[in-house]
């Protein structure tokens, strides 16, 4: 079992990028996830690192514990110890348990091949090894630090997000795919991309951003209410204020969440918090499987809709 270490930005969005993955049922501890099923660590947005669990105990039996697991089992060439929670046995001590169980013990602080998580949560104490820490570089993509910046852009880890939620899909589609995060996003994770918009500007630049990724797909302008292109699953952020020419936004939504039946049987669309979307996708027949709110900057919030076909 493993405990997934999540994004206090925004709990529910990390637990749901996870959970679409998983196929048994998951249990939230307050900013952990507990979860069986063992996944595709690396390509998660909201999670900052997992630890499989090797023992269960209380803080009572914690020494007793240390001391009977056969640590040599998963020790590579050092290690270190550290904790999330509040524990009466320091890193010190549990440290010291650990070394007289190895055969030929190193402590490695900086870049240790085994890191033990001692983790309280009420009253059990979880005994873990660091299986993956998230060192991906989203910050480093984000859209006014590439070489065309434009002032409106989805943060990648959100767009990374959304195209998780998506679930266990081989492609994703963007109809209105702007500069092209999303497609970025979906490409570097391996799925097959595709995607378009009105702006032929916004899609050239796309095409670079892609080549420069090494990502390839197929993007083109084109209107998201004529597009015909079918796809396993379609992520989106919608068009909004000076971004968009559109004078009757809604009606844009409105019209793209019914055309979208035709192209998927599965939607993530980010909107602006102040549309009712959720209203918009039931009453074109689709079935809102997940809602969530994130917070853009003072001025500004989004809602992130998940939905399927109500077949």
């Amino acid at each position: 079992m493993f405990l997934l270490n999540l994004s206090k930005s925004n709990i529910d969005l990390s637990c749901a990028e996870v959970q679409a993955f998983t196929k048994k049922e998951s249990v939230l501890l307050d900013d952990l996830l507990l979860i069986e099923d063992q996944l595709d660590w690396k390509r998660f947005a909201y999670t900052k690192d997992v630890l499989r669990i090797i023992e269960q105990t209380t803080e009572e039996e914690l020494e007793s514990a240390l001391n009977n697991i056969e640590w040599n089992n998963y020790y590579g060439k050092s290690y270190c110890v550290s904790k999330l929670g509040k524990l009466s046995i320091g890193v010190d001590k549990a440290g010291s348990i650990i070394w007289n169980r190895l055969d030929n013990p190193t402590v490695d602080l900086e870049n240790p091949d085994m890191e033990v998580v001692l983790v309280k949560k009420g009253n059990i104490v979880f005994i873990t090894i660091e299986e993956h820490e998230n060192k991906e570089s989203y910050e480093n993509r984000r859209q006014h630090l590439r070489d065309e910046a434009y002032p409106i852009s989805l943060h990648p880890r959100l767009a990374r997000a959304m195209v998780n939620i998506c679930g266990d899909v081989n492609e994703v589609m963007d109809p209105f795919c702007g500069t092209g995060g999303i497609l970025i996003e979906a490409g570097l994770i391996g799925l097959s991309v595709k995607g378009c918009d009105i702006n032929e500007k916004m899609v050239e630049t796309t095409r670079r951003t892609m080549k420069k990724y090494g990502i390839a797909g197929n993007v083109e302008v084109e209107n998201a209410l004529k597009v015909e292109h079918k796809s396993a699953a379609v992520a989106t952020d919608l068009p909004y204020g000076k971004n968009s020419p559109v004078k009757d936004i809604e009606k844009l939504y409105s019209d793209f969440f019914g055309h979208a039946k035709s192209l998927t049987d599965r939607i993530v669309v980010g909107t602006p918090k102040s549309i009712d979307c959720k209203k918009m996708l039931v009453e074109n027949g689709w079935k809102v499987t997940g809602e969530f709110e994130v917070y853009i900057h003072k001025s500004m919030s989004k809602k992130i809709y998940a939905a399927r076909l109500d077949s």
